[in-house]
């Protein structure tokens, strides 16, 4: 599934969201593909990357078969 790809395993991000919480972190992006993705959607039009994402999750909607 070409979602579930690109998405960080729970556990993973149960440990990241913890750790942060311990550290009194007010954000925390793990991995740096996620950082610079982060960057990326901040300069790139906003209907572009909704768009984007809109079209990943309707493709891992469809039915495989």
């Amino acid at each position: 599934d070409g979602l579930r790809s690109w998405l960080v395993p729970a556990d993973r991000c149960a440990r990241e969201g913890v750790e942060a919480f311990v550290n009194r972190e007010y954000l925390r992006i793990p991995g740096l593909l996620y950082r610079v993705g982060s960057v990326v959607t901040r300069i790139l039009p906003q209907r572009l990357v909704v768009g984007r994402v809109a079209a990943q999750y309707r493709r891992s909607l469809e039915p495989h078969g």
